[in-house]
């Protein structure tokens, strides 16, 4: 059975991840309190679920495929060696494209000492600004077969499985924050259990899932929870971003699990409201939307790993800072990335060997 809510649901994603990296210059650039800074605010709000919707789904979809077929060391094999050429190899690839290229346009290293920091920063996701998304997408490949298992052995309803997750990802936070110290935990794949785990969870218990996304009730809560939940991700941002929370909440402690709490909350609810989206589309027979859909989604790992590229140019041909050329700018550079980022893919996909550079 082909689960186009699930593409249609990725495609929104990969919207949001452009929605985010779109609306970064234009926040940083625009005064507090004007209309276009709470423009930009909101959009950025939204556009940080892209990841942790992706995360979300692929777990889905791996345990749903896995549980449709034997679960034995064949099916582990054929799991690593298609994950080793579609997305490590590419991983690497275009770390290595990104990198040289900031080298040669940022930096001057040595020979040696960019071999040194290549090294260095393949292996901890940060050749560039959005491939730790690979890098943890890769850790969760690693402990997919040993999930898989406990799952199947727990026999645990989706319920269970969605606190037992939650558990794990913020007994993580404390004790990193209290404990372990790791300085940048945004590379470390327990900071993103719940998405991924809850997704194995929604996988396994697809059927029902899939009805239930159908019904007026669950439809109603899930965007009624979604919209609450982008809402107060915006005023959290809002206040931080002014300084008006830190008059009223002191302990930074406290300040950073809120927002781990909101940021978990709107992943997790905005994966759950695109799926409906994506099912009342299906539902529905929009075809020329669902065809549109599912093209964004079958470029969408492209789109994702080639729009930074673009985004640099453009940032780098930014005009003369008046509000009106700044603000038209950055339209100008949401459509032209979009575009010259789909128009690469495309092309790129139809070469034989195009997965070397974006995955499949």
């Amino acid at each position: 059975m082909k689960l186009l809510e699930i593409q249609y649901a990725r495609a929104f994603a990969m919207v949001t991840v452009l929605f985010v990296h779109f609306s970064s210059n234009g926040l940083i650039g625009s005064p507090l309190d004007t209309p276009m800074s709470h423009a930009y605010g909101l959009a950025n709000s939204i556009g940080r679920l892209g990841v942790p919707v992706f995360f979300l789904l692929s777990g889905l979809v791996l345990f749903y495929t896995t549980n449709k077929r034997p679960f034995n060391l064949d099916t582990i094999k054929t799991f690593y060696k298609k994950r080793i050429q579609f997305i490590i190899i590419p991983y690497i690839t275009v770390s290595l494209g990104y990198f040289v290229f900031t080298w040669i346009v940022y930096y001057n290293y040595s020979l040696l000492e960019g071999m040194q920091l290549f090294i260095k920063q393949l292996f901890t996701g940060q050749t560039h600004m959005h491939l730790y998304f690979l890098f943890i997408l890769i850790q969760f490949y690693f402990i997919f077969p040993i999930l898989y298992y406990v799952y199947k052995k727990s026999r645990l309803s989706v319920g269970a499985l969605l606190v037992i997750s939650l558990i794990v990802q913020f007994g993580w936070v404390y004790l990193n924050k209290h404990y372990f110290e790791v300085s940048n935990r945004s590379i470390v794949f327990l900071t993103y259990f719940s998405f991924f785990a809850f997704g194995g969870a929604l996988g396994l218990h697809y059927e029902k899932v899939r009805q239930a996304l159908s019904k007026v009730t669950f439809k109603f809560v899930s965007i009624g929870t979604f919209v609450i939940a982008v809402s107060l991700m915006y005023i959290y941002d809002r206040t931080a971003r002014t300084g008006i929370m830190y008059s009223y909440i002191t302990d930074g402690s406290v300040i950073s699990t809120l927002f781990d709490v909101l940021w978990t909350l709107v992943g997790i609810s905005a994966a759950i409201c695109f799926l409906v989206v994506g099912k009342w589309i299906v539902d529905r027979q929009f075809a020329r939307t669902g065809n549109f859909l599912n093209r964004i989604a079958d470029l969408s790992f492209g789109i994702y790993l080639i729009h930074p590229f673009f985004l640099i140019i453009f940032m780098e041909l930014q005009p003369a800072n008046t509000p009106l050329v700044f603000h038209s700018w950055q339209i100008i550079t949401a459509v032209g990335v979009t575009a010259l980022s789909w128009l690469a893919t495309v092309i790129i996909s139809k070469n034989k060997f195009g997965w070397i550079f974006i995955g499949k």
